[in-house]
């Protein structure tokens, strides 16, 4: 008689567990309709916008394609133009003033006085769009020049200016090489600007002095070492 109530009960558990089972499937399908019928709502309701709304959608997008294209077609075609220099006598700081100072003749519109800086007419200064300067980053350039400090001082000063506060204290004038960058939509105006852009540096009135300076010293330098090997 245990064996008969035994067996109830456990037809009784299997019952209970395919009765979960079975409404889980119908939750988890009840689910998925949901989702499904939400899509299909959705996707319904996108087609009756556009079905009521397509001929508006058409010409804002023959507006927006025409004024795109007409956009490209008239925009500028640029040209750009790069000038690597190696300033010497500490020049760099001039150079940059100088570049700047190009650049805001063009964003100021003053085509005139870029006419009369670079000797070009009045469409080439026109054509001009835009000067910028920047250092090409070498770290051999901090070294190098940290190798240079280390040589021209003495000891005790060196041990109490370490590297790394050289480092910090290195600007982007500092660097050997840098590069000015043109940009401007006519090309053949850029030959015309190298020259002016180098001898801003070059025939400086300053610099002009360090360079006589810099060769005196040299010249006296030898003078003293030719006589000491004599």
């Amino acid at each position: 008689m245990s064996t008969n109530q035994q067996n109830k009960e456990e037809e009784v558990d299997l019952g209970s567990l395919f009765i979960i089972i079975g409404n889980g499937f119908r939750k988890f399908f009840e689910f998925l309709w949901k989702i499904l019928t939400g899509l299909f709502h959705f996707l319904i309701l996108i087609l009756l916008f556009l079905k009521d709304n397509i001929v508006k959608l058409g010409i804002a997008a023959v507006i927006g394609g025409a004024i795109g294209g007409y956009v490209e077609f008239n925009k500028e075609t640029m040209y750009g133009s790069d000038l690597l220099l190696q300033p010497n006598f500490k020049s760099s700081k001039q150079l940059y003033d100088n570049v700047n100072f190009y650049n805001d003749l063009v964003v100021q519109k003053k085509y005139d006085l870029l006419q009369k800086t670079f000797g070009i007419d009045s469409t080439e200064a026109s054509s001009i769009r835009k000067f910028e300067v920047a250092p090409i980053r070498s770290e051999n350039d901090i070294l190098e020049s940290y190798d240079e400090l280390v040589l021209s001082i003495d000891t005790l000063t060196i041990k109490s200016y370490s590297f790394a506060q050289f480092r910090k204290a290195f600007t982007d004038f500092d660097y050997k090489v840098h590069q000015v960058h043109v940009e401007a939509t006519n090309s053949e105006v850029f030959p015309k600007l190298d020259d002016v852009i180098i001898s801003s540096i070059v025939e400086n009135n300053y610099y002009n002095r360090v360079k006589t300076i810099t060769r005196e010293n040299l010249y006296r330098t030898d003078s003293l070492l030719r006589k000491d090997l004599n």
